[in-house]
């Protein structure tokens, strides 16, 4: 495989759309009790969103390409003294293969040179697989917020 990595920043975001929409799709067939949230969700509104945190703070966007197709991505961001990974995808023919090593690696990196106060990342409910993969880098649960659903 040739596998090779590109770093940014925001500049980079409209690369990620598809792989985004992939894993809101996963969630979405994942989810227990938002499936309403995750079917609304937009790429657009996603977008907004980690535009306004790049602006408060730093943010590193990790593109994984094998040839030309995009297979992965990381996003991570530093606001306020507490670094957060906010996105994490590698399409499902990769993730035996290291990339999301890779992007959690590089991140991570990028994160502990700015060094944070607290460094977290969150899960959906229904995507519990991957708090193994996380308890890897010490990222552990340490509470569950409930969110009203709407009626």
């Amino acid at each position: 495989m040739d596998i090779h990595y590109i770093l940014g920043s925001e500049e980079l975001l409209d690369n990620i759309k598809c792989l985004w929409e992939e894993l809101n799709e996963m969630h979405l067939q994942k989810s227990i009790n938002f499936k309403d949230f995750f079917s609304k969700n937009t790429f657009e509104a996603r977008k907004k969103t980690l535009l306004a945190i790049a602006q408060k703070g730093q943010m590193l966007i990790i593109l994984a390409y094998e040839n030309d197709v995009l297979i992965g991505y990381c996003i991570a961001s530093l606001v306020d003294e507490i670094g957060e990974i906010n996105s994490l995808f590698v399409s499902e023919n990769y993730r035996t293969c290291g990339v999301a090593t890779c992007l959690m690696d590089t991140s991570l990196n990028w994160l502990s040179q700015k060094n944070p106060s607290k460094t977290v990342v969150k899960v959906s409910i229904g995507n519990e697989t991957v708090f193994e993969f996380y308890a890897r880098y010490g990222f552990l649960p340490r509470f569950t917020e409930l969110e009203m659903v709407s009626k």
